[in-house]
């Protein structure tokens, strides 16, 4: 309210340093300084750049008029964010064969022997076809906990979890390679992420979870 009244008042004589001082203290007083923090609680070591990742977050795009995020510690901060990972969950590496015929009917022109024309025949030709998909997940759970620092009391939890899948297929052929559906590719090896890949990426997943929390956060 302090800060409207001051704001109508340099717009109406703006260049008032007296205003222009009063409008930044009621900005200042009137603002939640909020530290965010990462904690890990699932006994499995998380990844160092997804560390990085969450505690350096750019907040300049989500600033909020009356409440100021920063992941760097401040003497005069109001509340603590704290992103409690508690559970880190990864399955084990799944393969899935399935292996199927194909036919495709090929038109060829055949010059007629002795004449100059030709005619179409038709050839049916044939492969065998290895589909291997590979599939696996990870999934992170975490909290979202406000802590109030004055009332030393915790105002708000929620939680969130993000949920990472990693799908490929790979095709081998024995046969005709004409038989093949047109789009089909073929070849590859079998190779899933890795333990730490897979976390990294659950977790820029939740990242974005955090995010969405901060677009929009009320205290």
């Amino acid at each position: 309210e302090a800060y409207d009244l001051f704001a109508r008042a340099d717009n109406l004589r703006p260049g008032q340093s007296k205003v222009r001082e009063r409008l930044d203290e009621s900005l200042y007083l009137g603002t939640s300084r909020v530290y965010m923090s990462v904690s890990n609680s699932s006994h499995m070591i998380i990844p160092a750049r997804l560390e990085r990742s969450l505690t350096t977050i750019n907040f300049s795009e989500f600033r909020h008029r009356w409440v100021d995020f920063s992941t760097t510690r401040r003497n005069n901060e109001d509340y603590h964010m704290e992103i409690e990972i508690t559970n880190i969950s990864i399955s084990p590496e799944r393969l899935i064969e399935r292996v199927y015929e194909v036919s495709k009917d090929i038109e060829n022109k055949v010059k007629v022997p002795g004449t100059d024309s030709t005619i179409t025949e038709t050839e049916t030709v044939f492969a065998t076809i290895t589909e291997i998909t590979m599939t696996r997940e990870a999934i992170m759970n975490a909290n979202i906990i406000i802590r109030d620092l004055a009332g030393r009391k915790v105002v708000h939890h929620e939680p969130v979890y993000s949920t990472y899948g990693y799908d490929n297929v790979i095709n081998t052929y024995k046969g005709d390679r004409r038989a093949l559906p047109s789009r089909m590719r073929t070849g590859g090896s079998i190779k899933f992420p890795n333990d730490e890949e897979m976390v990294w990426q659950a977790g820029e997943l939740l990242k974005d979870k955090v995010l969405d929390y901060v677009r929009r956060f009320d205290l």
